[in-house]
C-alpha cells in the first residue's frame, strides 16, 4: 500500500476550452486543486480505499490510477452513498505531470 501511495503522490492535469484543472497530491495525505493556474482556497485530504483514490470528506471523489499512470474519476460518495458514473459517460481523466 505505500508504494501504490507514493505512486500517487504528483501532479495530474486536464484542459478544456475554457480552463485547466490541475490536481496535486502530497505525501502527507493533503490535496490542492488549482482552476486556470489558481489555487483553490481550501486543501482536500485524500486517501488510498481498496487500491482507489478518495479525495475529500464529505463529498468524496472516487478515483482509479490507469495504467498509463492518468487517474480517472469512476464514483463520487455523498453522505455515505456512492454513486458510480456510467461508464458510456466516462469519467474525467487527469494526465499525470510530475
Amino acid at each position: 500500500d505505500d508504494l501504490l501511495r507514493l505512486s500517487v503522490v504528483g501532479e495530474y492535469e486536464r484542459k478544456n476550452d475554457k480552463y485547466t484543472d490541475k490536481k496535486v497530491f502530497l505525501e502527507n495525505g493533503i490535496s490542492w486543486l488549482y482552476l486556470n493556474g489558481e489555487k483553490v482556497e481550501h486543501d482536500y485530504k485524500w486517501t488510498l480505499v481498496n487500491g482507489e483514490i478518495h479525495i475529500g470528506v464529505d463529498n468524496i471523489g472516487v478515483f482509479i490510477i490507469n495504467k498509463d499512470k492518468s487517474i480517472t474519476q469512476i464514483a463520487y460518495i455523498n453522505d455515505g452513498k456512492r454513486t458510480d458514473i456510467p461508464k458510456r459517460r466516462n469519467g474525467t481523466t487527469y494526465k499525470k505531470i510530475k
